[in-house]
């Protein structure tokens, strides 16, 4: 995914989008990604700042994921939004963290692109806010109905203590 940059990046201000759509197969995340669902879309807009190219932007990624709750599947579409700064030249060995670097007409946004896609996967999908998961002792999905399981129980450390309650 390069953008094409030799229209922008002699004036300052000026400005270009750019939209992408790629698969997991060409970003190298088919193995690592197994739950994007479709393309990645891209979409953005590269500026000359006079301090360098800004590249903003906004990554949409079709996801599925079994919820961490009740293990029912959840289909969704994950935004990631970045923002980086490129300097034109050659990275050097201690190359400061907030930049950058292309050579030539054209920005490379693949690797940030992959860093954004991997990082914007949750850890703990859930189905909605209010999922009340699965039983414990039966297996059954709350959300769809209730058990016949006793619901209180003791903390095993404190059986003991519950028999002087008796």
């Amino acid at each position: 995914m390069k953008i094409q940059i030799a229209g922008i990046k002699e004036q300052l201000g000026a400005s270009s989008s750019f939209t992408f759509a790629c698969s997991p197969l060409q970003l190298d995340l088919a193995e690592s990604a197994p739950w994007i669902q479709g393309d990645v879309q891209v979409a953005g807009l590269v500026t000359n700042t006079g301090n360098g190219l800004q590249v903003n932007g906004t990554i949409s990624i079709p996801a599925a994921f079994a919820c961490t709750a009740c293990l029912e599947a959840v289909a969704l579409t994950l935004e990631s939004v970045f923002s980086e700064i490129f300097q034109e030249g050659v990275e050097p060995e201690e190359a400061d963290a907030d930049w950058l670097f292309y050579q030539g007409d054209d920005i490379d946004i693949s690797e940030m692109i992959r860093e954004h896609i991997i990082l914007s996967e949750p850890l703990k999908p859930i189905c909605r806010d209010d999922c009340r998961g699965l039983c414990s002792r039966c297996g059954i999905n709350l959300n769809h109905g209730t058990c016949s399981c006793e619901q209180k129980t003791v903390d095993p450390r404190l059986a003991g203590l519950q028999k002087l309650l008796k």
